[in-house]
């Protein structure tokens, strides 16, 4: 059985971490992915270092969301008034 086993070549934390964002991304793939894996697999530092970007990037992208959705309200707002004013106009 571990002759049909493919090799995969070992990586170092710096090498994973450099790894990380694209990983998160899904922009990763094939043999690069496969040493990543590999590599949290042996490496809890990297495996929960993985685990707080992750956690991080989600946290982000939920407050810029909410951040543009809160500018869509001030914008509609702004051009609430405006309309409001040409009106009265």
């Amino acid at each position: 059985m571990n002759a049909l086993r493919k090799k995969i070549n070992e990586i170092n934390c710096e090498e994973a971490a450099r790894r990380f964002n694209d990983f998160i991304d899904n922009y990763l793939k094939g043999t690069a992915k496969e040493e990543l894996a590999h590599h949290i697999e042996n490496c809890r530092h990297c495996f929960d270092r993985l685990e707080f970007e992750i956690l991080l990037k989600t946290k982000i992208a939920s407050v810029a969301k909410e951040t543009v959705q809160g500018s869509d309200d001030v914008k509609n707002k702004i051009y609430s008034i405006l309309s409001k004013m040409q009106k009265d106009e």
